[in-house]
């Protein structure tokens, strides 16, 4: 795990900060065993997430599961994905945009979240390290 973060150096983090958003689609597809847009799909159906909801994703690392949360909350939903790694927002936020999808991406960690209480309808984290 080169290129981390140990304790408390990313805005109050207390554990690891995974930088290497260029491997880490790579390790999630290997953790899921090629599922991994099965895995996040089910996810997003398991959390009976409804259009025209607002949906965080903490952890959210490159934003596939966001994504998968955009499309099910169509054009009246919201959702936003946050992640200590500015590489990690950075390749979501060019995912989505590729995708043609709206997401916004922002850093930050969920020890220290920066939105107000009761603002998301669902909230989602996964494969966090």
């Amino acid at each position: 795990m080169s290129k981390t973060t140990g304790q408390g150096h990313a805005h109050g983090t207390v554990g690891i900060v995974v930088h290497w958003a260029a491997r880490y689609d790579l390790l999630a597809w290997l953790l899921t065993r090629g599922r991994e847009r099965e895995f996040r799909e089910n996810l997003v159906r398991l959390a009976r997430i409804e259009p025209g909801e607002s949906v965080l994703d903490v952890g959210g690392g490159t934003g596939t599961l966001a994504i998968a949360a955009k499309r099910r909350v169509g054009p009246t939903g919201a959702v936003s994905g946050i992640d200590a790694s500015p590489e990690m927002i950075a390749r979501a936020s060019k995912k989505a945009r590729k995708a043609g999808i709206e997401v916004a991406f922002q850093e930050g960690v969920a020890q220290t979240l920066p939105f107000p209480d009761a603002q998301f309808d669902v909230v989602l984290s996964t494969l966090e390290l």
